[in-house]
């Protein structure tokens, strides 16, 4: 993972899992369009009209750690790129559009980290390749601010038992907790490089 990897935007993160790389940017705060319903907090986008579902998962996962009355009546538009797609694409969007937001210096309770655990043949997978998730019969997205120990999403998918459930979620918080201290690593290592 590395932060600050684009120029013209105000924060931006490279994040690579085994073979899936996806390049994050953060622009704003800047003031909401006149069309926009008033607010008295700011609001984080994250549109991309051909994915609009994972979309919708990455603004879910993000908002809660967002303190979002920093910046009333304006905006945070996040874009992510994948770069390269084999699988767990949007946990890998999650961790590097959190640590963009970092980069950018925008307010947050915690950093978000994300991880996603497939079942095949009744095994779970951390973090799937596509040829994995291609074979399951279940899988769960968990995203979360580590250091607040609060949960900012679950997807789960498939059936599972309440144990199960309890089992993978629990397998999930984790590889978000390994995860969190990558992306606090390379955080410190880019700050250190600037001074």
């Amino acid at each position: 993972m590395k932060p600050g990897t684009l120029s013209q935007a105000a924060g931006s993160a490279y994040a690579e899992f085994g073979n899936t790389k996806v390049i994050a940017g953060v622009y704003g705060p800047r003031e909401a369009e006149r069309k926009e319903v008033f607010s008295t907090e700011g609001r984080l986008q994250c549109d991309n009209d051909e994915e609009r579902e994972l979309s919708v998962q990455l603004q879910t996962a993000l908002e809660a750690a967002v303190r979002l009355q920093t910046f009333p009546k304006a905006n945070v538009d996040i874009y992510c790129l994948v770069l390269e797609s084999a699988g767990a694409d949007l946990a890998v969007c999650i961790c590097a559009a959190s640590l963009a937001l970092a980069d950018a210096g925008i307010e947050m309770e915690d950093m978000v980290s994300a991880c996603s655990v497939s079942r095949v043949d009744g095994h779970l997978l951390l973090d799937p390749t596509i040829d994995e998730a291609y074979r399951e019969d279940g899988s769960a997205l968990l995203a979360m601010m580590p250091s607040a120990n609060a949960v900012s999403q679950v997807v789960l998918t498939g059936q599972w038992s309440n144990a199960q459930a309890s089992e993978v979620l629990q397998l999930c918080m984790g590889g978000c907790a390994q995860i969190d201290a990558y992306m606090r690593q390379s955080i410190k290592e880019a700050a250190a490089g600037q001074v």
